[in-house]
C-alpha cells in the first residue's frame, strides 16, 4: 500500500520549511563571516605600527598630509598596508588632516580612520 497522499503532502511542506530556514541560516553564516572579517581587518589597521607612525608624523607635521593625499594608495603600499579590493583610502588636508579607509562589501560596510582634532574613529557606512 503507497503512502497516504496527505503524509507526502504534510513531508512536503515540512521539508520547504527547512529548506528556507536553511537558506536564511545560510545568509545569516555569510553576512556574520564578512563581519567577522570586517573586525578583524579594523583591529589589524589599529594594531598597523607603520600606519600608526604615519598618523603620529601627521599629528606633528600635517602640512605632510598633502603630499600623502595626492597617493594614498601608493603610500599605503609604500609602509606595508595591505588594502581590502575596492576599499577607498581618503586623505584630507584641510581644515583638519583626516586619514580614512572606507571598505564596502554586501553584508557590512565601514570607515575607519583618524583625524587630528578627534582622533581615531569606526563609523558603519549604511
Amino acid at each position: 500500500m503507497p503512502i497516504r497522499e496527505e503524509h507526502l503532502s504534510r513531508l512536503k511542506d515540512e521539508l520547504g520549511t527547512h529548506e528556507r530556514r536553511a537558506a536564511h541560516l545560510t545568509e545569516q553564516i555569510a553576512s556574520l563571516r564578512a563581519e567577522l572579517h570586517a573586525h578583524k581587518m579594523i583591529v589589524q589597521f589599529g594594531r598597523h605600527q607603520k600606519l600608526l607612525e604615519l598618523l603620529n608624523k601627521l599629528y606633528d607635521r600635517p602640512d605632510e598630509a598633502k603630499a600623502i593625499a595626492e597617493r594614498p594608495k601608493a603610500y599605503a603600499k609604500e609602509i606595508g598596508l595591505v588594502m581590502p579590493r575596492g576599499a577607498k583610502v581618503r586623505v584630507l588636508s584641510e581644515p583638519t588632516v583626516e586619514v580614512s579607509l572606507a571598505v564596502v562589501s554586501e553584508h557590512y560596510s565601514f570607515d575607519v580612520g583618524w583625524n587630528r582634532e578627534g582622533g581615531f574613529f569606526v563609523r558603519n557606512i549604511e
